[in-house]
């Protein structure tokens, strides 16, 4: 069997007590969720299983392939490669389902930034992209047809293609992004098949990656990639006649030994827009003006690599918090007041472990940190007042999930027996429940009642547990013997 470039963890059947016709083991794959199911696929299963988590009811969207590990798109949709590589298969988040043929072997997906397009291509181990099949990109929500896929060759200019990137919509419509060492080549989606690449030729030695839009003005579409192995950030502006026009390149130096992370900052007050770029190996944070190229730098107190923006409840306005992983010091930047304090609008404190994870809660006010080991396996940080709020525990953190409005955290930890507990963000009030047998990974599910919350296993075909009011849990167990597999055998 083909592996794919989404392998993930297969939950293997445990068949002892199983009817025979299942004892040949049937192994489901990750679940992925989606509004109001469980999706997964499983081998020799000819489509997607989908479980309803209010009905508990499966049911099996035939393709009439058996598919690989299923991966969710940001717009709810899920895709698939099967087995082969050969043939796509998407179920949309209204039940619809398809599946492309793609006329050639793949086992990478490139996926937009709004989830309407996939482009797929077959990946060369160290190699690169490989010029041994055509590159495919799928409109996620057209129907098959002799253009979609719509296929083309690899552009052939520069060196290997080490990734490519589909921008979301812009003036000149979504664009496609092949970077290789010391080469940018750009191909509308729209003409796909038979546009001309805009070429944009590199320093040597210059690889292009991480990619940050934006669309200051109408008629502009600004593309910002990092520079590995430089200081500098790679600037595309896109702005004229033409589909697309041809880009202005831009060098904006970071100056030192470059940064591993960026966000653009949006206009605030009387400062203009500014790209932000935390530069580790230096331990300074260096601030960009896209438009001049100039670039002010500040110390800090942590080699800071990753970077986010928030909306503080406090100040009301725009600010950013820095971190790096395995570190555990944390910082705030107040934006507003950097032209003004400098490194004093830099608060600095530390938390009680290592970071582990970073994810913004609370409508984007707060952060929800899990850590590495020790005893300290959560804060709770408002960036803006430095309140930290510690969860200590003696069992292992297994799983995180968010609620979809980001108000609460679910946390699930390993121990005699597993415990499940949920945190509101905003006040850090605490409940929890004893976890049911099931103990692998923690899912929060939209349905059209609200949420549920799934538990899922990895020691039985399909176990899984589900809550709705977090406190009652129903435990259904092999969900996927129930009808599902009924309808494939």
């Amino acid at each position: 069997m083909k592996k794919s470039a989404w392998a993930a963890c297969v939950l293997l059947a445990a068949c002892e007590e199983r009817p025979d016709r299942f004892n040949n083991g049937v192994g489901l794959s990750a679940p992925v969720a989606m509004d109001g199911a469980l999706v997964y696929s499983a081998p020799g299963r000819l489509g997607f299983i989908a479980v309803d988590v209010e009905t508990r009811t499966p049911r099996v969207h035939a393709l009439g392939v058996a598919l690989e590990q299923p991966v969710r798109l940001s717009t709810g949709a899920v895709v698939a490669f099967d087995t082969s590589g050969e043939r796509l298969g998407i179920l949309r988040a209204d039940g619809s389902s398809a599946l492309y043929a793609l006329g050639a072997e793949f086992d990478t997906v490139w996926p937009a930034e709004d989830g309407t397009h996939v482009l797929l291509s077959r990946s060369g181990s160290t190699q690169g992209l490989t010029n041994a099949s055509e590159v495919a990109l799928v409109d996620v929500y057209a129907p098959a047809s002799a253009t979609n896929p719509a296929r083309r060759a690899l552009p052939n200019a520069g060196n290997r293609i080490t990734s490519v990137v589909v921008s979301p919509d812009s003036p000149f419509g979504r664009l496609v992004f092949f970077l290789s060492e010391s080469h940018i080549a750009i191909v509308p989606v729209d003409a796909f098949p038979t546009a001309a690449a805009r070429s944009v030729p590199l320093a040597a030695g210059v690889t292009p990656r991480l990619a940050r839009f934006d669309s200051p003005s109408d008629g502009v579409f600004d593309v910002f990639f990092e520079a590995a192995g430089t200081a500098d950030l790679i600037h595309l502006a896109f702005e004229g006649e033409g589909a697309p026009p041809r880009p202005t390149l831009n060098l904006l130096p970071t100056h030192g030994s470059g940064a591993d992370d960026f966000l653009v900052v949006p206009p605030i007050a009387d400062a203009p827009r500014t790209l932000l770029a935390p530069v580790p190996r230096e331990w300074t944070l260096a601030l960009v003006d896209p438009s001049t190229g100039v670039a002010k730098h500040y110390q800090l107190g942590l080699p800071a690599a990753r970077a986010a923006l928030y909306s503080s409840e406090l100040t009301s306005a725009p600010e950013v918090v820095l971190y790096a992983n395995g570190s555990n010091r944390f910082a705030r930047l107040a934006l507003a007041e950097l032209p003004a304090k400098k490194s004093k609008a830099i608060t600095e404190f530390n938390l009680a472990g290592a970071v582990a994870e970073v994810l913004p809660a609370a409508g984007g006010s707060r952060f929800v940190v899990s850590h590495a080991g020790g005893l300290v396996q959560l804060t709770l940080v408002d960036a803006t007042t430095s309140e930290l709020v510690p969860f200590t525990g003696t069992d292992t953190l297994r799983s995180i999930a968010l609620s979809g409005d980001t108000e609460r955290v679910y946390a699930l930890s390993y121990g005699y027996p597993g415990q499940i507990t949920e945190i509101t963000v905003r006040t850090a009030a605490t409940r929890a429940v004893d976890a049911p047998s099931v103990s692998e990974m923690l899912l929060v599910v939209p349905s059209g009642s609200g949420e549920v919350l799934a538990l899922v296993g990895n020691n039985e075909l399909g176990q899984v547990s589900l809550s709705t009011d977090f406190t009652a849990w129903s435990d259904v167990r092999d969900f996927a013997l129930v009808g599902a597999l009924e309808e494939v055998l």
